[in-house]
């Protein structure tokens, strides 16, 4: 199986994959001819059961290890490279792709027959990373962008546009979203069709293997990771934590996922604030990659919170009660981290799951293309 991409390219809200896929046969067949799919039905599934490992030693620090990284990634690893690091699910977008193409696990139901035919077969591919939910009169909000059927948090018989700058939803074959609330947006404005819906394909940011190390010293100095932290309602957040003996470290002089893991690695405190009073999705390129490192995120509330799969795990305020829940958490750390990463916890459980969930979401899809997106032979 060949695989080659025609181009990559990156803009201003988005990005545009163009993915072409040349299909041959690789491993064994069955006198049938349909591939025969090791591991049941979805090969990445059985590596994680033999895989995963839980190690809970008398030394002190313990460790929770949970390898997602593959070593199939070798025909997919620049895929996107140049905005991976706006993007951080790129990294498990393209881990997806090799194990649907190299391990098999996906399209399984194509005959041969067919699949050999497939020499030209295309599709396209739109990575979002914006906000949905944005309040009228936010920033680059189109006027003419719909109104959905989402309450504002703020109230006042209010309700969220669906913004979406990123794609042209008739354009692509698959949209990779990175925020359930922004697919819920989506879903509940009636906006779309049920045809338009399907192209849809939660990926979430999940750069790293998970690993909680259980007693290791970790700072608890709060930090963020604001690019801009001078961007007119953090630097309020800031000067007002400040004021208020709250001492906040802001690292935004890292680039990428490897950079950032030795950041999440050595804190054990992060923040999350929204960056404007009208963009309120909630910021999963910063939050999700610092859970799965065993950082405590302090979060600013967001709207459609329970659609966020972990969403139990990340404590969550408002800029009113931020520093006394800050100083709540330092006084109380181990309390905090036990209840979120402790053995008692479902995290690893839960984020397993859904990196299982995007990998047949994709492969539902991309299957769905295969057998009936037109074929140039």
């Amino acid at each position: 199986m060949a695989v080659s991409f025609l181009m990559i390219r990156s803009v201003l809200g988005f990005a545009v994959i163009v993915f072409v896929a040349t299909w041959a046969v690789i491993g064994e067949m069955s006198q049938s001819k349909t591939l025969r799919v090791s591991c049941a039905h979805n090969a990445i599934e059985c590596l994680i059961r033999k895989n995963a490992t839980v190690t809970m030693k008398a030394q002190v620090p313990r460790q929770i290890h949970v390898p997602l990284r593959t070593s199939v990634l070798k025909r997919f690893e620049s895929l996107a490279n140049d905005i991976v690091h706006v993007n951080q699910n790129v990294l498990l977008l393209r881990e997806l792709l090799s194990e649907i193409w190299l391990n098999k696990s996906g399209l399984k139901d194509i005959n041969i027959d067919y699949s050999e035919r497939l020499s030209n077969f295309s599709f396209l591919i739109c990575l979002i990373n914006e906000h949905s939910l944005v309040l009228p009169g936010g920033r680059s909000l189109d006027p003419l962008t719909p109104i959905g059927n989402v309450p504002s948090l703020r109230g006042k018989n209010e309700f969220y546009h669906v913004r979406n700058l990123d794609c042209d939803v008739k354009k692509y074959d698959v949209i990779v979203e990175y925020s359930m609330p922004n697919y819920v947006n989506y879903e509940t404005s009636g906006i779309f069709s049920n045809e338009d819906m399907q192209k849809f394909v939660y990926v979430p940011s999940l750069p790293y293997d998970i690993q909680i190390d259980i007693g290791k010293k970790k700072s608890l100095k709060p930090f963020t990771t604001f690019v801009n932290p001078d961007e007119p309602r953090r630097r309020q957040f800031l000067d007002r934590m400040e004021l208020e003996g709250v001492s906040i470290e802001n690292v935004n002089d890292r680039l990428g996922a490897s950079s950032m893991m030795q950041v999440y690695d050595v804190h054990g405190i992060m923040l999350n604030i929204r960056q404007t009073d009208h963009h309120h999705t909630l910021e999963e390129f910063r939050v999700l990659p610092a859970l799965t490192r065993g950082v405590i995120v302090i979060s600013e509330d967001v709207p459609l919170r329970e659609s966020v799969p972990y969403h139990k795990f990340i404590v969550w305020c408002t800029l009113d009660n931020f520093s006394s829940t800050v100083y709540n958490v330092i006084n109380h750390y181990t309390e905090y981290f036990d209840s979120i990463f402790g053995p008692k916890s479902d995290l690893v459980d839960t984020i397993l799951s859904m990196r299982s969930t995007a990998n047949h979401a994709l492969q539902n899809r991309i299957q769905f293309l295969a057998n009936t997106k037109q074929v140039q032979v």
